[in-house]
């Protein structure tokens, strides 16, 4: 479970909110994994993802939206992840619409 600390500083007074954060669930499906084999000078990993975020942290309408712990809604999450792998050296790249 997500932990968030938010702080906030206004005109000298300082007011913390802190919990348990929205709760994410995600399942990723590997598309393509050229592994480790020999026959492959750069080796691919690319994953598909969905998910969905449960309204699980504490959500007051009164606060302002930069210091809330949770959103109070339901959400979904799609997500893609590549990785190359050259030798010792690789790249990764996510994409998300978090």
């Amino acid at each position: 479970m997500p932990w968030q600390d938010n702080i906030r500083v206004d005109q000298g007074d300082i007011t913390s909110y802190q919990g348990l954060a929205d709760a994410l669930l995600s399942v990723n499906y590997i598309a393509l994994n050229t592994g480790d084999s020999s026959r492959f000078a750069a080796r691919n990993t690319l994953m598909l993802g969905v998910g969905v975020k449960l309204p699980t942290g504490k959500f007051s309408a009164d606060r302002p939206a930069s210091i809330q712990i949770g959103t109070g809604t339901w959400d979904y999450n799609f997500n893609i992840i590549y990785t190359l792998r050259y030798k010792k050296w690789g790249l990764n790249a996510a994409v998300t619409n978090n």
